[in-house]
């Protein structure tokens, strides 16, 4: 595996800006890309718990593991850990694209807006610039994923979604309609898996992992069978943290 020494994360976000995969971008989205769209500094590296902050990303036509492995390979992967997660998420086969969880999938209508991509200065970094989703797309990602109340997003959110109300940011009709039916599907699959998502998220927060991991396999088991997955993180690769 290739590796970059003492690389910062801003060099990290300028190599995955220019990098291509397929001959198409990487895309980042998530805090970092939400940070660059309101042109705002970046997030702290570190989330309130003091793990690492992720770095969102995607590339069209390529899975999450598949995607996270060649830029490691890259040398990309460090020092912030990626998260692909969204390759499962969004899905796109031929000229049409899917909405995919957990076994619940939803054709996404007037879903042209995925395929707008601009590139954005991150502040404060000298010019470095990021490639993602016009700002339309970045709000349908960011309302993609089935809702919960993530306690650690909450003021990030707020603040976010007043960014789109100020900026009069509106889906079209047929994909907003379309991602309303997704979190329905979702929803009736698995109806208690927005609380349970809620309380896992408080619980990995506030447990010490050397307890948490004495009952692992018994959350994940209950997560699994009620909320769809083994944990509300399980996007984030290999980490368990309930």
């Amino acid at each position: 595996m290739k590796q970059i020494e003492n690389i910062s994360r801003i060099e990290q976000l300028e190599h995955l800006g220019s990098h291509l995969v397929n001959d198409e971008p990487v895309l980042i989205h998530g805090s970092i890309g939400h940070a660059a769209l309101m042109a705002n500094f970046l997030p702290s590296e570190d989330k309130f718990w003091g793990e690492e902050r992720d770095i969102d990303l995607l590339a069209p036509g390529t899975d999450k593991a598949g995607l996270e492995f060649s830029l490691s390979e890259a040398g990309f992967g460090t020092p912030n850990p990626l998260d692909a997660g969204l390759c499962g998420l969004l899905i796109t086969e031929g000229a049409n694209r899917y909405a995919q969880k957990d076994g619940v999938v939803v054709q996404l209508r007037d879903a042209s807006v995925f395929d707008e991509i601009r590139a954005y200065e991150i502040p404060g970094t000298n010019g470095i610039k990021i490639q993602s989703f016009n700002p339309m797309g970045m709000k349908a990602v960011n309302t993609l994923e089935p809702q919960y109340l993530r306690l650690s997003h909450f003021w990030s959110d707020q603040k976010l979604k007043l960014w789109f109300e100020r900026n009069e940011i509106e889906l079209p009709k047929g994909l907003k309609t379309s991602i309303d039916e997704f979190h329905q599907a979702y929803k009736a699959a698995y109806p208690y898996g927005a609380v349970l998502h809620q309380l896992a998220e408080v619980y990995a927060t506030v447990i010490p992992e050397g307890i948490r991991r004495q009952f692992r396999s018994y959350t994940h088991h209950f997560m699994l069978r009620h909320a769809g997955r083994k944990t509300p993180f399980a996007e984030f690769g290999q980490r368990e943290l309930t």
